[in-house]
């Protein structure tokens, strides 16, 4: 069965800085049933066309997650093996509300290519797959260097910060240059006296 989240909005972002799990997240990928067999999800993959196939989400009777399995696995399984014994029921999961950074970095660290996306109440309502989290880690990457760099105004204008004419990187620069130019300006005094 093919998960499909209707609203992928269910709450409002109280904080339009932080980007969430639900923002990036695909709201359609493979959910089943505990009391599903390997041949029958199987079966199904080969039927259908998800967005992301690169895991299978395991639901328990209540609909919440009961754990996720990466497809590859399944192929080295029996066919007439149940999910809830093929399952990972501790494979790590985000919450709808989770930073993205924060999800890409718990992939990361348990060395998973996909993370299942869970609501308030644990259901599964989707999935970030392995190309939006390597898009995610990038562009914190990019977003950390600018901030380096000081470029800290316009945040979607700083993306483009190398592209940009120079003057427009002047601008996004001569804040960080001016508080540059007053310290060392206090330091020469200090060493002067």
């Amino acid at each position: 069965m093919i998960l499909r989240a209707a609203n992928t909005n269910l709450h409002e972002d109280k904080q339009a800085h932080r980007e969430m799990a639900r923002d990036c997240m695909l709201a359609e990928a493979f959910a089943f049933n505990i009391d599903h067999t390997v041949g029958e999800v199987l079966a199904t993959l080969l039927e259908a066309k998800a967005p992301s196939p690169e895991l299978v989400i395991v639901r328990d009777t209540q609909g919440r997650l009961a754990g996720a399995l990466p497809v590859t696995h399944l192929f080295a399984l029996a066919a007439e093996r149940r999910l809830a014994d093929a399952m990972d029921p501790t494979f790590p999961h985000v919450g709808f509300d989770t930073d993205q950074e924060t999800a890409a970095s718990l992939a990361l660290h348990h060395g998973v290519d996909a993370l299942p996306v869970v609501d308030d109440v644990g259901r599964p309502v989707g999935v970030l797959p392995s190309q939006t989290l390597l898009h995610i880690l990038r562009r914190e990457h990019v977003e950390d260097l600018h901030r380096l760099a000081g470029i800290d105004r316009e945040v979607s204008q700083a993306r483009h910060a190398i592209e940009d004419p120079p003057l427009r990187r002047a601008r996004h620069r001569l804040p960080w240059l001016f508080v540059g130019l007053g310290g060392s300006a206090l330091s020469t005094l200090a060493m002067a006296a």
